[in-house]
Formats: C-alpha cells, structure tokens, sequence
C-alpha cells in the first residue's frame, strides 16, 4: 500500500513539474523569431539589426534595429519595444558591418555573437557598409529582401565560383588559432533590388584588414588554399565569350633557408565561343594565379598562405618565428594544368 501511494505522489508531482513546464514555454504568438542579426558598432556602443518573424501564421519578415551599451542590453530593448520574447535559436546569418573590423572591435565579434546566442554554424558575412543596410534592403517593391536569399549566396559561392561560406565556428578557429588569420566574404545591396557577392576580406591576426580580393581572385585563392574540391573559375577571353573551369588545387610548402611555396591547380574547361587552345588557357590562368600571388606578396599576404602549413610540418620554427616576430624569406612557383572537358 506504501508504495503504491508513493508512485501516486511520484506521478503527481511529475505532471504537475509538466504542467509547470508548459505554462512557462512561451506560445509561438508570444515569439520574435529572429532570421538573421546585424552588428554594428557605434561611438556609444552597437546597433543591433534583425529580420524576424512574429508569429508562425505571418510568413512576411519584419525590420528592427535598436541601439545599445552591448548586445544584450539591445536585445532586451527588443523585447521591450515588441513585447515578445526574443528567440534567435533560428537565425541563419550574422551580418557585421565594417565598423566590425575596426582593431578595437573584431576581437569582440565571437563575444556579441555570444550574447546573441547564436548557434556555430551560422554563417558570417561582412556587409558593403552598414550591416543595418544590408539586413534592411527592400526590392522594388518595397519588400524586404529575404535572409534565405542571402543564405543561398553565401552557401551557392562553391558552386559559381564567388566564395566559399565561413561560419562561425570556422571563423573562430582562424582568427583564434595559432596562425591567426581569417577572412570575411562580403556581400552588398543594389538598387534593382537584389544582394550581391562583392568578394573577400582577408583579416590579419590582430584584427588589421590586410587584403581586399575581388570574386574572381577569391576563386583562385579557394583553389589555393585548398577550401574546395572543385571551384568554378570564369576566365574571360577575346576569342571566346568566356571560359569556364572547375578547377582544385593545393599550396606545398617546402622548408629550408627560405620557404618555397609550391601552387599547383588542375581542372577542367568549357568555352562558350570558338574553342581556345589548351596551351592558351593554360598561359592566361597562370598568368592570373601569378598576378594574384604577386598581390599577396606586395601586400605581406603569402603568410595566409604558408602560416598554417608551417605550423603542422615544423611547430617549433613556426613558434620560434612568432616569438621573435621575423618573417622569414618565401618563394612561390607556380604549375598549372587544365584540359578542355
């Protein structure tokens, strides 16, 4: 009998820590759904940009933004402001504006993404100016463009040969890692109403934007550094409309008195046009890799390349040059070999 009165009590204060439950879930009505957050700091503190949905019956995006000391006493302003619970477990995109990669200010992008309680895998993009502006375009219809198509952009950059996503996760491991370094795509807003890929931000170690590289030099670069197995790569020529390549390739480093960095890239193409002849394809795209090579040279750059590959093949040079701050001297050759698909 004991015991049978004991489950009773058991199975009563069970429904009852349910019921408890339940009531204090909010109700999807009660939500602000938020698609995709914007970071811009200001003299005062960060503006905070957001799409979001407040109920699951009304499909259509809403825009807010609200000005703060931090992130999170900005998201409390939205709940304030809208009466809702701020719910950011399905956003997709953190947009940062370029106030973000101020030196005083990317060091504390991962900690407002912390405070947003963002999942790591949500991609990270760097608006044209504001992020503001970026999350807040409208099409000629004055309807907010929706965070699923900046998504598909940031996602689509393998196929098309514009960039590759960076989550965040990813990006905190670059910018965090012993080698330091890390990049942004950057994506902007036109009038006919439409998001487009602008390229990349390479980012050095303490937070100094180091190289702007355009959509086509981004593709090279991915193939390079080895991003991605098969990148699209449109060369364009006088005797063809363009060409189009899947390419992949990889950087070797060899060590020694010098540091030789050995690129290589292979693919495949296609001409739109008159067919061009391989060797001549060949001589265009490694004059371009050779261009974009010299590039990151000029610019102090080739360490995005090299740094984390002397990092696994000899620690212990790679901390020695840390800690003394030389950099030491790097050579780069280049080998090149597409065929006509």
């Amino acid at each position: 009998m004991k015991r049978k009165k004991m489950g009773s009590l058991l199975l009563i204060l069970f429904v009852g820590l349910l019921l408890c439950g339940c009531e204090a879930r909010p109700e999807i009505s009660d939500m602000l759904i938020i698609s995709g957050a914007g970071i811009d700091f200001t003299k005062e503190g960060v503006q905070l940009s957001v799409q979001a949905q407040q109920a699951e019956t009304d499909p259509d995006s809403i825009f807010l933004q609200t000005e703060a000391a931090t992130v999170s006493e900005a998201m409390d302003l939205l709940t304030e402001e809208t009466g809702k619970v701020v719910v950011t477990s399905q956003t997709m995109v953190l947009v940062v504006g370029q106030s973000g990669l101020d030196e005083s200010h990317i060091d504390t992008l991962y900690k407002a993404a912390c405070e947003l309680k963002l999942r790591p895998d949500v991609l990270l993009v760097l608006a044209e100016e504001e992020a503001g502006e970026l999350l807040g375009a409208r099409d000629d219809r004055e309807k907010l463009l929706p965070v699923e198509e900046l998504q598909a952009i940031c996602e689509n950059g393998l196929r098309n040969g514009k960039g590759w996503p960076v989550r965040l996760m990813d990006w905190y491991n670059e910018f965090y890692g012993e080698a330091g370094n890390a990049s942004l795509p950057q994506v902007g807003y036109r009038q006919e109403g439409v998001w487009l890929y602008q390229g990349t931000q390479l980012i050095n170690d303490d937070g100094h934007t180091a190289l702007w590289l355009s959509d086509r030099e981004t593709a090279l670069y991915a193939a390079m550094s080895g991003k991605s197995e098969t990148f699209l790569y449109t060369l364009p020529t006088r005797r063809a409309a363009s060409i189009q390549l899947s390419v992949n390739g990889h950087t070797a480093l060899q060590t020694g008195p010098a540091l030789s960095l050995q690129v290589t890239l292979q693919g495949q193409y296609t001409a739109q046009g008159s067919q061009p002849k391989e060797e001549d394809v060949n001589r265009l795209m490694q004059k371009d890799c050779e261009a974009l090579l010299q590039k990151m040279e000029d610019a102090g750059c080739l360490s995005f390349l090299w740094e984390k590959a002397l990092l696994w093949q000899d620690t212990e040079a790679f901390r020695r040059m840390q800690a003394t701050g030389t950099q030491p001297d790097v050579d780069w050759q280049v080998e090149v070999h597409v065929t006509p698909q």
